[in-house]
């Protein structure tokens, strides 16, 4: 019999929670089926671990990347028996994976052409208000421009490069300049704090005791 505390508990049940709307969100992205192997997934099978893997499209000992861009929901006995440790640019049915990203490679040649259109209209724009709304259309524009360029890549890419390994470190600063310039289309004092500093207005808001970890659930 293992007893657990309900602090593990509540952090096991929230790493579960995560793993699930991960699935769903994939699921979504990939128009409900499997990129490999082109069979639709069922809803009612999307959560069983034994028939669909969430998996690391570029392996993740190769990466070390974990964020969304690099994950993939994939046939079980595809992922276990197939793909294994391999990048997508590695496996024999390549070619008709291709054909199943391209909906994502128009989306981002859409998403720019969205930049585009908005980088236009703040330059015409004849009102303050007018400049800042297109300012942060093109912000949210390119933020979501960022995700899609990195979820092509990682199909597309036969070699991983430095840079790629190390993306998820700056990742926090790419979230950071957006969101910065975002907010001063809003707000006319906006300054950028270091992690020690949310984290005494976390215990000043009584969200975080002073011996406590950080809990990620408490966004």
């Amino acid at each position: 019999e293992v007893n657990f505390s309900k602090g593990e508990m509540v952090t096991f049940y929230n790493e579960w929670m995560k793993t699930q709307i991960a699935k769903y969100k994939l699921w979504l992205e990939q128009g409900c089926k499997c990129i490999y192997t082109g069979n639709l997934i069922n809803i009612t099978n999307l959560f069983s671990s034994n028939k669909f893997d969430v998996e690391h499209t570029i392996p993740r000992s190769v990466s070390f990347d974990d964020s969304m861009a690099n994950l993939t929901i994939c046939d079980a006995d595809y992922n276990r028996r197939i793909k294994k440790n391999r990048k997508p640019a590695e496996l024999e049915n390549y070619d008709e994976i291709l054909v199943r990203i391209q909906p994502w490679i128009s989306r981002v040649e859409k998403l720019k052409q969205n930049i585009e259109y908005y980088k236009h209209r703040s330059r015409i724009a004849q009102t303050k208000d007018k400049k800042d709304e297109a300012i942060r259309q093109r912000h949210l524009w390119e933020l979501e421009l960022e995700y899609w360029e990195k979820k092509v890549n990682t199909f597309l890419m036969k070699d991983v490069p430095t840079g790629f390994r190390n993306s998820q470190l700056v990742d926090t600063g790419i979230i950071t300049k957006y969101a910065y310039h975002f907010l001063r289309s809003l707000f006319s004092d906006v300054s950028v704090q270091k992690g020690s500093v949310t984290a005494t207005f976390r215990k000043i808001l009584g969200l975080q005791t002073e011996f406590d970890k950080k809990d990620r659930s408490k966004h």
